[in-house]
């Protein structure tokens, strides 16, 4: 269990200090409290659908912060996925951001809370699409303005 009360998902020690353990949020984070009486995961929006964003195109581990930010600075709609990420305070932290394509790739290990069981991760692949993941199976590119599984996550 991570400090913020989530799931330790991903441990790398050769990383910086303060980014060498990765956290999923808890079931229920979406009222920013973990358990409660809905634990399924929201689906949300990725946002800016048909316009690209300036960054927002990292895959590696260690790319989802930044790239949450280049959403956050480069969409004007409210409600997307990485705002709403990007607004939580759970666990005592505000730290949360969604996860690269390749942070959603190790995180998909998994159990997943929603019905679809398909995650937005916040790398950007053209301007219309963005990579989302279904369960640990199969990684396609989705259209930015389907409603998808959202999973935050932080770094510390």
């Amino acid at each position: 269990t991570g400090p913020a009360g989530g799931t330790i998902f991903y441990v790398d020690l050769t990383r910086a200090a303060g980014s060498q353990y990765f956290e999923a949020a808890c079931a229920g984070w979406y009222d920013g409290t973990c358990g409660g009486n809905d634990l399924n995961d929201p689906t949300l929006a990725w946002g800016n659908s048909p316009l690209a964003i300036s960054g927002a195109d990292g895959t590696a581990i260690g790319t989802g912060e930044q790239n949450t930010a280049d959403i956050v600075a480069g969409c004007s709609e409210t409600g997307i996925a990485a705002k709403v990420v990007d607004a939580l305070v759970l666990g005592g932290q505000r730290d949360w951001f969604l996860p690269s394509k390749d942070e959603l790739n190790v995180l998909s290990d998994f159990t997943f809370y929603h019905p679809e069981d398909w995650y937005w991760s916040s790398s950007e692949t053209v301007q219309s699409h963005a990579w989302n993941q279904y369960r640990r199976y199969d990684m396609s590119e989705g259209f930015k303005y389907y409603l998808t599984g959202v999973r935050p996550i932080r770094s510390f």
